[in-house]
């Protein structure tokens, strides 16, 4: 029986810089998993395939469309993702012209009118997808589904989005079925599998550099403690799994909300271990040691700026010396501890990313990611950049928009070249310390450990390695209001292998045959294409 959906994450191009490496560490698409635990509760025929983690390629997805006749593809994308998203629909167009292709996720959602305009792509869902893609799946008109975005003989329509899901514990459980759990890790949770699990949407915060309210909105809704740890005791039971990335955007937003979690893995007796990431407001001695006893293993806080001007600007909302208080509270609790830092941001000048870095070193962290600022379509970062008057934003493409490619902002106090040196200064001054160096040998007391220390030596290369060249920026073009739709750039289209590609014309000629008048003309043939096999796309 044919598929009602298909729904895929796609490959980045540039996983590392220009290279084509495979993400070693990485989770799978939890908002998918939802979709699609949503969808099958309803009925509906789906498949989930990941093409991120290297396991499953653009063939495969190929394959699945020639053989099971999906109606529906849906495809996620953030902005790094969206010009292999687009390529996807195209290949899918030239395996099976029928299939409607469908964009979501944090890029389409912020650009749907935009996104709508690419070759092959059929629809856009704004915001979180569970309802709209149900009703589309339902049949439902179009001009009738919230969040729909469509062209309509030439003309763009645009649905306003729902409303924020307002209740999480009635919808059904995040689905992985068909994805390569055993797969998925995560780099600082060395001791096997690792699945993403979630109490929460929304975020209250207004942080200059975040596009996440593009999809989940600044309402924020809670599962249930008891209704969340379901979900974890549901994932350890169906995959023998003790691993958990918590992906709320700031886990500890409500001591109390935490509090009632933690109690529920230990009175559950589940021997679990997690890491979540939280803001550095308001942690105490008392909730962190409780967290650790329910399982957590690291905290990741994002500090982003050591300069509290910086801070002041870019709306995060927090004090130096919290941050200071909340680092020492985590590590006295026993806790593994990383912080998030962003070189680049907004009004940052040389001055205040020396501070950043000096501040980092003079924390407890036992890991730094340094990342360079890349604006992200949704967030206020964005539009200054468009602006043009607090920085400057140049790309040839979306892929520039990775955070593994050669920096793409710069202001006047601050150059790309210059970004692209601190961010190297900041990694030297953080991890060629001999403190640092003995520290994390000291850390692989177990095989596994060391072997994990390994992975994260080897990610730290990558990551090196894609900035170091070119060493002198690449010519690129200013990124403007007026100019958005030349960032997609030049598309080749994923290409199917001969043998699928010869076989999806037999195959669309067998459907033409079933479905309208005879097809005349031999498949494989010069003459053969979807406009004489009677095709009805």
């Amino acid at each position: 029986m044919a598929l009602d959906i298909v729904l895929v994450t796609p490959r980045s191009d540039r996983a590392f810089g220009r290279g084509g490496r495979r993400i070693k560490h990485a989770m799978p698409m939890l908002g998918l998993a939802c979709i699609n635990g949503v969808l099958r509760s309803k009925g509906h025929r789906t498949r989930l395939i990941d093409l991120a983690v290297g396991v499953t390629d653009e063939n495969d997805l190929l394959d699945c469309v020639l053989t099971e006749h999906p109606r529906f593809v849906g495809i996620t994308a953030v902005t790094a993702q969206i010009r292999s998203a687009v390529k996807l629909a195209q290949a899918i167009k030239q395996v099976d012209p029928r299939v409607v292709t469908v964009l979501g996720g944090p890029h389409p959602s912020a650009l749907p009118e935009l996104a709508v305009s690419y070759p092959d792509v059929d629809l856009v869902i704004s915001g979180e997808g569970e309802l709209p893609l149900s009703e589309l799946l339902d049949g439902r008109p179009y001009d009738r589904i919230p969040g729909l975005t469509w062209l309509d003989d030439g003309l763009v329509r645009s649905n306003p989005r729902p409303p924020a899901l307002p209740d999480l514990d009635a919808l059904p459980l995040p689905d992985f079925e068909g994805l390569p759990v055993e797969q998925y890790r995560h780099i600082y949770l060395p001791k096997g599998v690792t699945l993403p699990v979630l109490s929460g949407r929304g975020c209250p915060y207004q942080c200059v550099f975040c596009a996440s309210s593009v999809v989940t909105q600044r309402q924020c809704r809670f599962l249930s403690p008891s209704r969340f740890v379901d979900n974890i005791d549901n994932l350890a039971n169906r995959y023998g799994i003790r691993n958990f990335d918590f992906v709320d955007e700031t886990f500890v937003l409500k001591k109390s909300r935490v509090r009632e979690i933690c109690g529920e893995i230990l009175g559950r007796g589940l021997r679990i271990n997690w890491v979540c990431q939280t803001r550095v407001n308001g942690l105490d001695l008392d909730t962190v040691r409780l967290m650790k006893r329910a399982g957590c293993r690291i905290m990741q806080v994002g500090i982003e700026s050591g300069d509290q001007g910086i801070l002041d600007l870019i709306g995060k909302g927090i004090q130096k010396e919290s941050v200071h208080e909340s680092c020492r509270i985590i590590k006295r609790a026993g806790l593994r501890l990383t912080g998030f830092f962003v070189l680049g941001l907004p009004y940052d000048t040389p001055e205040s990313i020396g501070r950043t870095i000096e501040f980092a070193r003079g924390l407890p962290l036992d890991i730094a990611q340094f990342s360079m600022f890349a604006p992200l379509p949704g967030s206020a970062g964005w539009e200054l950049g468009l602006d043009g008057e607090v920085l400057k934003m140049y790309a040839d493409n979306w892929d520039d928009f990775s955070r593994y490619t050669y920096p793409i902002v710069e202001s006047d106090a601050l150059s790309r070249e210059q970004l692209k040196i601190l961010h190297g200064t900041a990694l030297r001054r953080f991890y060629y310390r001999p403190r640092m160096v003995l520290k994390h040998l000291l850390s692989a007391t177990s095989p596994q450990k060391l072997r994990s220390l390994i992975d994260k030596t080897f990610a730290y290369l990558q990551i090196v390695g894609a900035k170091r060249a070119p060493r002198s920026a690449p010519r690129m073009p200013q990124v403007r209001r007026d100019g958005l739709e030349r960032l997609i750039g030049p598309l080749e289209p994923v290409r199917p292998h001969g043998e699928i590609r010869s076989a999806s014309i037999e195959s669309l000629a067998v459907r033409a045959r079933t479905d309208g008048e005879p097809c005349k003309t031999p498949p494989g043939s010069d003459a053969c294409s979807t406009a004489t096999l009677g095709c009805d796309p």
